[in-house]
């Protein structure tokens, strides 16, 4: 597999509540996401948004990503 990935911060801007299986997200906080990118399969990029330190994290597209997070530079 040909996978890249780069991290960061993303600012909860708008709640998910549990839309496109996104749970557990609170409105103005920030969360650690990992952009992945796959040149062999599609989709090609999408992200896991980690709720806590112990690893727990969803997934999602691109797109839904940012319906709901904005990445920040801090």
């Amino acid at each position: 597999m040909n996978i890249t990935q780069k991290t960061g911060k993303c600012f909860c801007y708008y709640e998910p509540k549990g839309e496109h299986g996104l749970e557990g997200y609170d409105l103005n906080k920030y969360y650690i996401y990992k952009l992945l990118k796959n040149k062999d399969k599609k989709p090609q990029k999408w992200f896991r948004i980690y709720h806590t330190k112990n690893g727990y994290c969803e997934t999602c597209g691109f797109y839904i990503f940012k319906k709901y997070f904005k990445i920040v530079n801090l």
